[in-house]
């Protein structure tokens, strides 16, 4: 299911929440030699913690340590598979919004 759009702090959590949810579920089955989903998963993960409840704005270093956008270009632009790109597009949604509302 595709949600990229993010109206509200509300939509946002949700996409958040769901994007965490699927980025953990390919680290579970990822090859133990591949980190990319970890380190992704726990970067959403600081940045649930951070924007929890109305918690905002964020530092600027706090924001500067959720490189998800980058990560998603970097690491999924040309892979062809339709779950990855929905992830790299939710992400790409989430690090915009990070960096223009909290």
């Amino acid at each position: 299911m595709e949600r990229t759009s993010i109206a509200s702090a509300l939509d946002f959590q949700s996409l958040l929440a769901d994007t965490l949810d699927r980025v953990e579920a390919l680290d579970r089955t990822a090859p133990p030699e591949y980190h990319v989903f970890d380190n992704i998963a726990a970067k959403l993960r600081a940045l649930q913690t951070w924007s929890a409840e109305g918690k905002a704005p964020l530092s600027n270093a706090q924001k500067a340590k959720i490189d998800i956008g980058l990560i998603a270009i970097r690491e999924f632009e040309d892979n062809p598979d339709p779950k990855i790109q929905e992830i790299s597009r939710a992400l790409m949604g989430l690090s915009a919004y990070m960096r223009t509302h909290l």
